[in-house]
């Protein structure tokens, strides 16, 4: 009776301890995604690596558990389940750049075994100029890689009227013709790029404008912000004059800049934040800081373009 007693308590045991593992193992931590992506080309230098992750992570231990090849010093943050590492400097041009996740990390609930070791790598971009092609026709974003000569195409047959780029070289956005007669406004986003280095990404609505023009896009450094000139056409067709409008991304809320009485052009950031226009009706330029409602107004009757030193 004894010996049966010990048998059923050893299968019960096995049986605990076979659940308890079969659980380990389907909630061991995965990485689910990652950019860049294993093998990806011409990654701009500015780029961050970012790794989502299938559960809540212990964040130390993966920090620790992160190496880079060639070794480059930076900060790493946390955005829910993803975690992302800005290295201090760019990184070197047309260099390859491994990524090894050493096994060991662990998830931030004890009952899960450590995630298995993964290594990737990329290789980052030379210096690439941008640009629309062709001056007369139906323009699309292209860019060239003055050392090879390679041209990448970015847009196909979309009409492109102007862009600007993030401060990271992550991400395009620009104003395209619409089949009203206006112009719509588009972020392009290289982070998620999963087509092979060359290929077409697909740009993403961020405004439609119907009959209006939505023209000369400008993202503030933090990204937050997207400024942007209105036109809107007058019932003989007329374009009106333009005002300066400011959109959070990714296109949240939306609000007029200047006096809605004014005309106001030339929107351009300052890396600090702050907005600059041109205000034709005021004959002045105008500075908001956005965060805090700050305006600041400088005569100028020249109404050219400004430029913003590097410290803002």
């Amino acid at each position: 009776m004894k010996s049966r007693h010990l048998i059923i308590t050893v299968i019960l045991f096995v049986l605990i301890m076979s659940g308890l593992l079969a659980v380990a193992l389907a909630t061991r931590p995965r990485l689910i995604e990652i950019y860049p992506l294993d093998g990806a080309a011409n990654i701009p230098v500015t780029a961050a690596i970012r790794m989502v992750f299938s559960r809540p992570m212990d964040e130390d231990s993966v920090a620790a558990h992160v190496k880079l090849q060639p070794a480059v010093d930076g900060a790493f943050h946390w955005e829910g389940k993803t975690l992302v590492f800005i290295p201090a400097q760019a990184w070197e041009g047309d260099q390859e750049v491994t990524v090894n996740m050493e096994a060991g990390a662990r998830a931030a609930s004890w009952l899960a075994l450590p995630m298995q070791g993964m290594e990737w790598s990329f290789h980052t971009s030379g210096t690439l100029l941008a640009y629309l092609w062709p001056s007369a026709g139906v323009a699309d974003i292209y860019a060239l890689n003055p050392e090879t000569g390679e041209v990448f195409q970015y847009t196909s047959g979309m009409g492109v009227q102007e862009f600007s780029s993030s401060s990271d070289g992550l991400r395009l956005y620009f104003s395209a013709g619409n089949a009203q007669g206006g112009s719509d406004l588009y972020q392009l986003d290289q982070t998620h790029q999963n087509a092979p280095a060359g290929d077409l990404n697909q740009p993403r609505k961020l405004l439609g404008c119907g009959l209006a023009q939505c023209r000369n896009p400008t993202v503030s450094p933090d990204g937050a912000h997207l400024a942007y000139e209105y036109l809107l056409p007058s019932q003989s067709g007329v374009m009106g004059p333009a005002q300066i409008w400011a959109m959070s991304l990714p296109g949240e809320d939306i609000s007029l800049a200047g006096s809605p009485t004014h005309e106001t052009v030339q929107p351009s950031w300052s890396s600090s934040g702050w907005l600059a226009y041109y205000d034709r009706t005021m004959r002045a330029y105008e500075l908001i800081n956005l965060e805090t409602e700050e305006h600041i107004q400088l005569p100028n009757r020249t109404g050219q373009p400004g430029a913003w030193s590097p410290d803002g």
